[in-house]
């Protein structure tokens, strides 16, 4: 299963890299917001702080509206402005749910492991230790939140369940998928976050819930089935067919034939 959602991201990623591109860039401007103008209202410290608030919002209300748009193309498709556009209008209140929740980790992340470290203590330690990896285990889980929402189920507590479903059902894979983000936006540092960028990212994950989805409703449709041993080559087997695979020849000229 591993390797078709790579393969079939990267297909997709392909043929709809000037649409990533778009989105990666108008998130780059989103982000200039909280990033440069709280400094240049040094003088003004409230309006830096309200900036910087603002911009952290809208720029969880894009990647909420990207997250909606990608769908379309994990689904054999495409979007283009419009489309973005009606996604983003569905979905600002998931927006603005995560940067609540985002903010929240940080706040905790930031003030409450160093308050409990500040003991010098083992029982100190050992608080700060949990907390941290009850941290770590939430954001792994909240990784798919954007997609979850856009793709099952928009309303907040019921993503936020089953992304937390997702990571206990299957903490490895959700560790794989977090590590397959990071390197996508390591990579995007060579090319200024054009590319692959939080586009890629978000197109990853939800190939990803995708898959998640058609392997409920496959077990959904056999009860009798063993939810320890997912039969991914019969789930996959139209996937499959449906994505094919392709020689270098025809990434670089997709027009042509073998």
């Amino acid at each position: 299963m591993i390797g078709f959602l790579l393969r079939k991201t990267l297909y997709d990623l392909w043929d709809n890299l000037l649409a990533i591109a778009l989105v990666n860039f108008g998130f780059l401007v989103s982000a200039a917001v909280p990033l440069l103008l709280p400094s240049a209202l040094a003088a003004a410290p409230a309006l830096g702080a309200l900036a910087l608030a603002g911009g952290v919002a809208w720029c969880c209300v894009y990647l909420a509206g990207a997250a909606g748009a990608v769908t379309a193309v994990s689904d054999y498709g495409g979007f283009g402005l419009m489309e973005f556009l009606r996604a983003l209008k569905r979905s600002w209140m998931t927006g603005l749910a995560a940067a609540a929740g985002a903010v929240a980790l940080t706040l905790i992340a930031s003030a409450a492991i160093p308050f409990y470290l500040s003991f010098r203590n083992m029982p100190g330690f050992l608080a700060a230790a949990l907390l941290f990896w009850v941290i770590a285990a939430t954001a792994l889980a909240a990784q798919f939140f954007l997609s979850v929402s856009a793709r099952v189920d928009r309303r907040p507590s019921r993503a936020v369940k089953l992304c937390f479903l997702m990571l206990l059902e299957s903490p490895g894979f959700c560790a794989l998928a977090a590590l397959q983000s990071l390197a996508l936006l390591g990579l995007s540092l060579f090319l200024a976050f054009l590319l692959p960028g939080p586009g890629a990212v978000l197109l990853f994950l939800d190939e990803a819930v995708r898959l998640r989805v058609l392997r409920d409703e496959w077990l959904a449709a056999h009860p009798e089935a063993d939810r320890r041993r997912t039969p991914w080559g019969e789930i996959l087997a139209e996937e499959r067919e449906r994505t094919g695979t392709r020689s270098l020849r025809n990434f670089l000229f997709p027009w042509k034939r073998d």
